[in-house]
Formats: structure tokens, sequence, C-alpha cells
């Protein structure tokens, strides 16, 4: 998000995400899936709390890690999210393929029209990530039995 030099950011960006289910397509049209599986939007809201990874929620507080990275400049700051995070798409989606982001502005501290960017890769998974105290987790590799499954009723 940009903003004017010396000033601070003038609000927050939070990303709701709708996927195209592939093996859902109704005569070759998407068939979206916007909430995961207790029901909740999909979104990607920056915290800069430490917290367990998706793939570990009951793991120990010592084993939390932040799941993103913020840097600020005098005109901008940028989030990054972490490997930590395992951030991935259910293979569904892949096949899907396509997804919709939807961008708002939060925690506002002005309406002063300000530009941001989203840039997303697409890149090999799982990866890897340090552990805290040393040494390196893999994030679950995709499948039914695995990881990157949100949607799927537990």
């Amino acid at each position: 998000v940009a903003h004017q030099p010396g000033a601070q950011m003038p609000y927050d960006l939070a990303v709701s995400v709708e996927f195209c289910d592939g093996d859902r397509l109704d005569g070759g049209i998407c068939t979206p899936v916007s909430e995961g599986s207790q029901g909740t939007p999909m979104v990607l809201s920056y915290t800069d709390d430490e917290r367990n990874s998706w793939h570990n929620p009951d793991g120990p507080a010592e084993q939390r890690q932040q799941l993103y990275d913020r840097t600020e400049s005098s005109t901008a700051t940028t989030t990054t999210a972490r490997a930590y995070g395992c951030f991935c798409f259910e293979p569904r989606f892949m096949r899907g393929g396509k997804f919709v982001l939807t961008v708002v502005g939060v925690d506002r501290n002005s309406y002063a029209d300000e530009p941001y960017t989203i840039r997303s890769a697409y890149t090999d998974y799982p990866k890897s990530y340090p552990l805290n105290g040393g040494g390196t987790e893999s994030c679950p590799a995709p499948g039914a039995d695995a990881g990157c499954w949100f949607t799927r009723e537990p």
C-alpha cells in the first residue's frame, strides 16, 4: 500500500478469495467456492501475532511464528506471506484453473485515494521453513489425507 512520504499507511488490506471448483464444472461453468469447511469466508488478512500454521493448529507455543513479513519505507508498506504459513491451494481449485480476489481497505485512518498493488506467484509446493530453535520443517504435501484441504468437512 502506497502512502505519502513521511505519513503512516492510510489503510490495511483484506483479500477475500473465491475459487473455481474443478471437480464441479456445470457444462464448463465454474462452481464458485468462497467459504471454508466451517462456513467462514476465505480471507487473507495481516496480523503481526505469532500463530500456529494451519497444519499444526494445536502445536506448542514455542513453535508459533509470524505468518507474514511486513516492511515499511517512507512511501509504501509491503506485506509478504512467509513459508511458515504453508499457503497453498486445494488440488480441485488448481484443476478449476481460476480464482477471484476481492480487495477491501480496512482499519482506515484516511479516505484519501492511495494506490496498492497485489502480486501473486504460482510456485512449487510444499515449501520448507526454519523452526524456532533450529532445524527445518516441510509443509504437508497436497492430498486428501495430507494438506491444502480447507473446505472439506472435518
